[in-house]
């Protein structure tokens, strides 16, 4: 009986050419997706505010004008309406209160200014946001004072101003 399984297993240089271009076709693959994996972290490195890399404003390219916004029409909307009408009431409130107890600022004609500490006591009794209030306000270009954050005590003196047409 001849053994014709040896010849079988002998492979033609069609056949051997084919395996390595497969081979090299793996090889290629992997590659592709390493370096689409590196572009992808550095794409993600733009957005981490730690690296060195960071762009501002990365985050929300492409997004559109709507991005952190809720859906119009949603509820989560309808909070944040209810939320924005509750901080322009309790900055108007705060407004007022600097008015009541503020002096007139003689260099700028009509601008309310008082001291942080009188603030603090006087609204005390009104509401135990005022700090918060104050930055939104600060934000909103209706008030002025030096500085990000006030703190009782060490603040006292820092003058807050209310603009004549605020």
């Amino acid at each position: 009986m001849l053994n014709l399984s040896f010849a079988a297993q002998v492979e033609t240089p069609e056949q051997r050419l084919e395996k390595a271009s497969a081979s090299l076709n793996t090889c290629s693959k992997t590659a592709a997706i390493w370096a689409k994996r590196i572009a992808d972290g550095r794409e993600e490195q733009k957005t981490n505010v730690f690296s060195k890399h960071y762009v501002a404003g990365a985050a929300r390219a492409g997004k559109g004008a709507d991005y952190g916004r809720p859906p119009p029409g949603s509820e989560t909307e309808k909070r944040w309406q209810r939320g924005k009408a509750w901080v322009d009431e309790q900055i108007a409130g705060l407004i007022k209160v600097i008015r009541d107890i503020g002096d007139t600022d003689a260099a700028t004609r009509g601008t309310r200014r008082v001291k942080f500490g009188a603030l603090f006591y006087t609204y005390a009794d009104i509401s135990d946001s005022l700090v918060g209030i104050m930055m939104r306000a600060k934000k909103r270009k209706r008030l002025y004072y030096e500085g990000d954050m006030l703190f009782q005590g060490s603040s006292d003196n820092v003058i807050v101003s209310v603009p004549k047409d605020a």
